[in-house]
């Protein structure tokens, strides 16, 4: 059974997995890490958040940190997304 504490430490491991396979050390350090772990876990807990909304936006952070990660990704490609 998942536990609230179980499921906060798989968000935890989820972001500094995410973080740790960066590249660029803007992104893999703790200050990123923290700042991820905390609006996901308060995301987590609002209750105006649906889950398939919370899901999105989790899966959307996760591949952000590890796009934006990479040396090889452009600073440009901030004005090419849209969402």
């Amino acid at each position: 059974m998942v536990t609230k504490t179980n499921y906060n430490q798989i968000l935890i491991d989820e972001v500094k997995t995410a973080v740790r396979e960066t590249e660029l050390v803007e992104v893999n350090n703790p200050r990123v890490t923290g700042m991820l772990i905390n609006i996901l876990e308060m995301l987590e807990r609002d209750e105006t958040v649906s889950r398939d909304v919370y899901r999105l936006i989790k899966t959307i952070t996760l591949a952000s940190a590890r796009v934006f990660g990479r040396a090889d990704v452009d600073s440009s490609l901030l004005d090419e997304l849209t969402v």
